[in-house]
């Protein structure tokens, strides 16, 4: 069973140049994050000023099979899970809620997956929730 996990879990990082800069030639982006190592509780809340909190909303994106599988397996919660991996989202692009429907529709015809995920929120105490 674990030969058959090695190729998904050994994949390249996706570079996401080519999605990402006629995006920010077209719209004021207010930040984005790399969803690597240390994945949303240390790469996506670098990019909040203070203050404000991401509120993430869970199952608003398909979490691929091998994130569940391990995540069974090792009988992992979903704070370490969040916190280790991507769970799927390699790319978090964070613009003003005016412009999200514009920012979908140009993405949707530039045939670039995407999901809207979370919203930014007033929050002195937390910098990331997951609803």
């Amino acid at each position: 069973e674990q030969k058959k996990f090695a190729p998904e879990l050994l994949k390249p990082t996706r570079i996401y140049v080519r999605e990402v800069l006629p995006l920010i030639e077209r719209f004021p982006v207010k930040g984005i994050a790399h969803i690597t190592g240390g994945a949303f509780y240390e790469k996506l809340t670098k990019i909040l000023p203070p203050g404000k909190c991401f509120a993430m909303n869970k199952g608003s994106w398909p979490v691929p099979k091998i994130f569940q599988i391990i995540q069974k397996k090792g009988t992992i919660k979903d704070r370490e899970m969040f916190r280790t991996f991507n769970m799927g989202i390699g790319l978090a692009i964070v613009v003003a809620a005016k412009d999200v429907a514009a920012v979908r529709a140009f993405l949707r015809r530039q045939k670039t997956g995407h999901y809207l995920i979370g919203e930014v929120i007033n929050d002195k105490k937390n910098k990331i929730i997951f609803n």
